[in-house]
């Protein structure tokens, strides 16, 4: 098994604009990254409550921080197992 957790809210039958990551969608909740019933996480909560510590932390330290480029500049990783930026530049 293996988890795929970058595939996350990119069902463009569900999600506008699947590839663009926004927290702000007001469906952001119909996803099943942490699936559900007897097979749901047990690291959920802790996966939660890590992940808004550290964007908190991260917008509080940094209130100005932002993208410094367009989201066309953006080079993604050529990997199909993990969607990632080669690199972020950022402003603060």
């Amino acid at each position: 098994v293996v988890g795929v957790t970058h595939i996350a809210n990119r069902d463009p039958a569900v999600f506008t604009d699947p590839n663009r990551f926004d927290i702000t969608r007001s469906n952001a909740a119909q996803h099943i990254s942490f699936t559900y019933g007897p097979h749901f996480c047990v690291g959920a909560h802790l996966a939660r409550t890590e992940l808004r510590m550290a964007l908190e932390t991260l917008v509080t330290r940094l209130p100005n921080l932002a993208v410094a480029v367009a989201d066309e500049e953006l080079e993604w990783r050529e990997n199909s197992l993990n969607r990632a930026l080669r690199q972020l530049p950022v402003t603060w």
